[in-house]
């Protein structure tokens, strides 16, 4: 998958990628006569077809397979191999592909030296007498004479070349300055949590990020320290609005992620925390979730069936190139105290340039109300709606919650306010007469006013 051949070299294995080495110049004087020899394998009959089967990370870790051809072989002759790797169809069929090539290089050959090929090892490349590269298989030594397997170079396949995961990476020698994304916006904690999440990115990993904040810079301080690079990225295409807290099978999130493995994954497991993705809007983050991963290019990625406008958060429409943020256990959660909220801080991710960020703590606002409704009622209307908010069991089989809390409603015709008031109940019955707009918003215990809800009115 990596591009990777490993050699025995003294009892010890290495590993090399393909077309990475110096060609060894043999001198054709030094050859043992006789000693060159060329052979082709499989003349009589090819492989038509080889099929490789994996463990899909696009399909809840289901079985996958997939099937690539020769058009020169014979049909009724294929390969079936099984490979225990998560892996997406678009590196399994990349891989099936080179491995298809790998049986089709029929080529093989051997040559002997004296002293002079004493430094040729396994791994090396040389030209062979028709010019043709072929890397050093094998190597076997009997008195003076070294004697060399040697096999058909492979056609690169255009995979990523990296072996070790990117949170992991060792410190790079000019560490790249790290990407700050900082969000103050619901995401699925407590409502008296006051503080930032905060992500932090930067290709090549610097090995730690220490992240300060504070008033100005000479007063900055230490708040939280990264020992893994956060999933960040943005979106490719734009995102239309969508249903709030239901599925949308029919919006899908094109994005770019470098050096991250999304995964697909059940409704069920989705709808117990599974996926959980946050994405920018120009009037904040929507928080979402999805079943469906699949990698259409090299670090991009679409998901489908979507779960939108999670733990309260609005969905909208976002715009391609917004900031998109992974939603793990490498994100930070920052602490603040009720001081800071309202105040322009200064924010530096190891040595990037300090940012400037106010908190307004959107993650205590009340939540938008739900299920707002108008019904006539004689010369009234009869108003109503369900309250919401991260201390409601999101359960059916627990009990219903009390809907009552703290209300303002205001009414309007066009765009001037006619009225404005305080309700303790979930419903309201207000006059018909001179107004064609209502909106309701749940005030939090601070006094401030959370989401609105708005419902135009028709004449009854």
């Amino acid at each position: 998958a990596f591009c990777l051949t490993c050699y025995e070299r003294e009892g010890v294995l290495e590993f090399s990628h393909d077309h990475y080495g110096d060609i060894v110049d043999v001198d054709t004087s030094e050859l043992v006569e006789d000693s060159s020899l060329q052979t082709r394998t499989l003349m009589d009959k090819q492989p038509g077809a080889l099929e490789l089967t994996y463990i899909s990370g696009d399909h809840a870790y289901e079985p996958g397979v997939v099937r690539v051809r020769n058009d020169d072989g014979d049909r009724d002759y294929s390969v079936r191999l099984t490979m225990p790797l998560v892996m997406g169809e678009t590196r399994a069929k990349t891989i099936a592909d080179r491995l298809l090539a790998d049986l089709l290089s029929v080529t093989s050959a051997r040559i002997a030296t004296g002293p002079s090929g004493v430094t040729t090892e396994p791994g090396d490349f040389v030209e062979t007498s028709d010019g043709e590269i072929m890397r050093v298989a094998k190597s076997s030594d009997k008195g003076l004479v070294r004697t060399f397997e040697l096999a058909p170079t492979r056609a690169s396949a255009g995979v990523v070349r990296a072996i070790e995961p990117s949170r992991v990476g060792h410190v790079a020698a000019t560490p790249a300055r790290p990407e700050l994304v900082l969000v103050d916006s619901r995401f699925g904690g407590r409502a008296s949590d006051i503080g930032v999440l905060v992500g932090v990115a930067a290709n090549p990993w610097p090995g730690r990020v220490v992240l300060q904040a504070g008033g100005d810079l000479e007063t900055l301080s230490e708040r939280v320290v990264f020992d893994a690079p956060c999933g960040v990225g943005m979106l490719r295409d734009a995102l239309p609005a969508g249903p709030l807290g239901r599925w949308d099978e029919g919006a899908q999130v094109t994005l770019w992620m470098p050096d991250e493995d999304l995964s697909s994954a059940t409704g069920s497991a989705v709808l117990s925390g599974a996926n959980k993705l946050l994405i920018e809007k120009a009037d904040g983050w929507e928080l979402l979730a999805w079943r469906q991963a699949v990698l259409i290019d090299e670090d991009t990625w679409q998901l489908k069936g979507l779960l939108r406008g999670l733990s309260g958060t609005q969905t909208g429409v976002a715009s391609a190139g917004a900031r998109v943020l992974l939603v793990d256990d490498r994100l930070q959660f920052v602490d603040m105290n009720k001081d800071e909220i309202g105040l322009s801080l200064s924010w530096k991710a190891g040595d990037a340039d300090a940012v400037s960020f106010t908190h307004e703590d959107k993650n205590g606002l009340s939540w938008c109300v739900g299920h707002l409704k108008v019904e006539a009622s004689g010369t009234d209307w009869a108003v109503s709606w369900t309250r919401r908010g991260a201390d409601i069991a999101d359960n059916w089989n627990l009990p219903e919650a009390v809907n009552s809390g703290t209300f303002r409603v205001e009414t309007y015709l066009g765009e001037a306010l006619v009225e404005s008031l305080v309700v303790h109940e979930a419903r309201v019955s207000l006059s018909s007469i001179g107004i064609d707009r209502i909106r309701v918003a749940e005030v939090a215990s601070d006094n401030r006013v959370g989401e609105w809800a708005s419902i135009p009115l028709f004449a009854a």
